[in-house]
């Protein structure tokens, strides 16, 4: 059932109701099918519990800055990770720009990734973007939460570089961390494009979920009925409850 949530069929017919409540498990037609799902699944969980140890992203290059020369190298080169802990040490990630040719303008460039001042990250799979999570792609997560910044309300600052020295004994977790999603993403997406499509849906349209608690009206309408005979009735019920007579005539429970 892992693997059900990232399918396409899945997240497309049931968009809505993803955002508010759990995922829907349709039910596939053939047991090759099925075994092809769970072997995705499981492909898949692994990559997804182990993302932290997994292989970072070959493609992706690695540029640094030290002592006005600029080193190349690919992320599984271990020459880059041989720096010293301030060259790590990680502010704020932000894309680079490039010039879009309708517009003439600086849009952001997402296959490049400024880490800090010394580090450059270049040709980032398109398509790593592609793995979305809550809303967005995992890999500007990463961009979002390895970073250092400040609580408006109390002043504390959260920096992702304490984690990185104190907890995890790695300067170069951040962006260690960027290139193993990457290459978690990039996985993610070659397993969902791979799965069969034929899923046979509940039939009918995808059922909608109420934007909130029901409106007084609504829940009088839903325990009475709409028409005029159900809502007689029940002002009748009440009144003869209270002691007043029903449309016959007939005493209350206080005549009673």
């Amino acid at each position: 059932m892992f693997i059900f949530p990232d399918t396409n069929t899945n997240k497309s017919r049931y968009a809505d109701n993803l955002s508010k409540g759990l995922p829907r498990i349709p039910a596939v037609k053939k047991s090759a099918n099925f075994m092809a799902f769970s072997k995705a699944g499981r492909e898949l969980a692994d990559w997804h519990l182990n993302y932290e140890t997994s292989a970072m992203h070959p493609e992706i290059a690695v540029e640094v800055v030290a002592a006005d020369c600029i080193r190349h190298a690919n992320s599984n080169d271990l020459a880059w990770r041989l720096q010293s802990a301030a060259t790590f040490r990680v502010v704020k990630m932000k894309f680079g720009k490039k010039r879009n040719e309708e517009t003439n303008k600086n849009v952001p460039d997402k296959t490049t990734v400024i880490y800090n001042p010394h580090i450059t990250l270049r040709n980032i799979p398109l398509e790593a973007y592609d793995y979305v999570v809550n809303g967005k792609p995992a890999l500007e997560w990463v961009m979002e939460r390895q970073s250092v910044t400040t609580d408006k309300a109390s002043n504390i600052i959260n920096d992702a570089n304490l984690w990185a020295t104190e907890t995890m004994q790695n300067p170069a977790y951040p962006i260690e961390l960027f290139l193993r999603v990457a290459k978690v993403s990039v996985e993610t997406v070659r397993i969902v494009k791979g799965l069969p499509t034929p899923i046979s849906p509940p039939s009918g349209p995808a059922p909608r979920l109420l934007q909130g608690p029901p409106s007084k009206s609504k829940f009088l309408a839903a325990k009475w009925g709409s028409s005029n005979i159900r809502r007689n009735h029940g002002r009748n019920e009440i009144h003869q409850r209270m002691g007043g007579t029903g449309e016959n005539g007939e005493a209350g429970a206080r005549g009673r």
